[in-house]
């Protein structure tokens, strides 16, 4: 089976650059991004087959991340995974605000059933058993955070919430590997301290069968867009680095040991080592 239309799957753990790489390559004048809010499975075909959408469609589904099956089979398919530091997608979920309490207390990504909870569901879900009896302790831990009302979630436990759902998250790139399924890792740090080269790289694999050449457009998405994406992501703010590293000023030493205890297998193997020991 061919498509007209080339599809690029941007995924990953959410608050790991998907936004970001999103706008900046919809500002490209031959790839059209689909976000995840507008974005309907059983449209699919109509998608890599729409005129509209044509030489190159890609779809913005951090949501999609754990449905291998789903996309791998589609011909020509480019997997952009986009990766950040644990410690810093930590702090953007529990920063993240997306629902209130009746008395209007603010509950944050890591806090709200549909955000970091449904996605370890789903992730869980596609898991090896072995993976998961790995993750006992954490997992007992974060049953206990399930079956208590989100308004009563302690900031700890949502934290701990935050750094699981980052590592099941990660986890998956192994289940790529193992699979052969291609896919090109984007880290966020990197994409906005070096914005050209990590976006030619990314140019690069998207080219496999179809050339795709450097636009300028793809470093001022800023000029090119207006409003708000999912998850609060200003359109119009110029690629930066003032989200890489808060971390170090806004976490405790206690919450940074809490969350590399969680995510140190994993973050190690992908770059990110500890930086403190457990306390």
């Amino acid at each position: 089976m061919t498509f007209a239309n080339l599809p690029i799957l941007i995924t990953g753990c959410q608050r790991s650059g998907t936004t970001l790489l999103k706008l900046i390559l919809n500002s490209h004048p031959e790839i059209n991004v689909i976000d995840e809010d507008c974005f309907d499975n059983d449209n699919l075909t109509d998608y890599l087959n729409n005129p509209i959408y044509h030489p190159f469609v890609a779809f913005k589904l951090p949501i999609f991340s754990s449905a291998i099956d789903s996309f791998a089979q589609l011909p020509g398919l480019r997997i952009l995974w986009c990766l950040r530091d644990p410690r810093d997608v930590v702090l953007s979920m529990l920063n993240l605000v997306m629902g209130e309490t009746n008395d209007g207390q603010a509950l944050s990504w890591a806090q709200i059933p549909g955000g970091a909870e449904y996605e370890i569901q789903r992730t869980l879900s596609v898991l090896s058993i072995a993976t998961r009896q790995s993750l006992n302790p954490w997992l007992k831990n974060f049953q206990t955070y399930v079956a208590t009302s989100p308004p009563l979630r302690q900031r700890s436990e949502a934290l701990d919430t935050a750094a699981l759902c980052w590592r099941l998250k990660n986890t998956l790139l192994g289940m790529y590997w193992n699979r052969g399924i291609e896919h090109h890792i984007v880290r966020y740090e990197q994409l906005v301290m070096n914005p050209e080269n990590t976006l030619l790289n990314c140019l690069q694999f998207i080219s496999s069968q179809r050339k795709l050449f450097w636009h300028d457009d793809l470093l001022r998405h800023h000029n090119l867009h207006q409003g708000h994406s999912v998850g609060n992501t200003n359109n119009q703010r110029p690629i930066d680095k003032d989200n890489t590293g808060k971390w170090r000023n806004l976490l405790s030493k206690e919450e940074v040991a809490r969350i590399e205890a969680i995510t140190a297998p994993v973050a190690s193997a992908l770059g990110y080592p500890p930086e403190l020991k457990n306390l």
